[in-house]
């Protein structure tokens, strides 16, 4: 079987076994990696960004150092300031990271904002005490916005440092 030739967005086919779905914005087939589909996998001709297998394989990293190394976090708005460098949208939570854990509370509390507005939900991102990374926090955090424009200003705000804590570091996880 060959690919469709007036393809819609989302559009999955089959071909010698193997699934691809079309995007119309760069008007490409993908291959769907087979462990990603199941035809739940599918809403609307959109694949979902919550089939975390077909996202892994398209995800971008965008590092930020919000300050260096050897450092230690302070509090503060805006300590990074970037604008994006394409419409991107955010594949799953940031996180962040440290060179050197805190040592003792409160814990390091960091909030990421698109033109001055929040992208996370009512608990910002979280590093606790003696650890290094956002994703074993004890109180985790939500996206509320997942879409981000082309050369938008995003912010990095550091709202607790946390004792003695360096070298942070956000990860943003996104397809363009």
């Amino acid at each position: 079987m060959a690919f469709p030739t007036t393809p819609t967005n989302g559009q999955t086919t089959s071909v010698n076994g193997t699934t691809f779905i079309y995007n119309s914005t760069n008007g490409t087939w993908t291959r769907v990696p087979a462990d990603a589909y199941s035809s739940a996998s599918f809403a609307n001709g959109a694949f979902l960004a919550a089939n975390a297998a077909y996202a892994r394989a398209n995800t971008q990293i965008l590092i930020v150092a919000v300050n260096d190394d050897s450092s230690n976090v302070v509090v503060g708005s805006s300590l990074a300031s970037f604008r994006a460098p394409s419409a991107m949208t955010l594949t799953s939570i940031p996180r962040a990271t440290l060179n050197v854990a805190s040592t003792a509370t409160p814990v390091l509390n960091v909030d990421i904002k698109l033109s001055g507005t929040t992208i996370l939900g009512s608990n910002k991102l979280t590093i606790d005490q003696n650890e290094k990374t956002s994703t074993t926090a004890a109180t985790p955090t939500t996206l509320t916005t997942t879409s981000i424009t082309d050369d938008t200003e995003i912010t990095i705000d550091v709202n607790n440092a946390g004792i003695g804590a360096k070298g942070l570091k956000v990860i943003f996880y996104y397809t363009s």
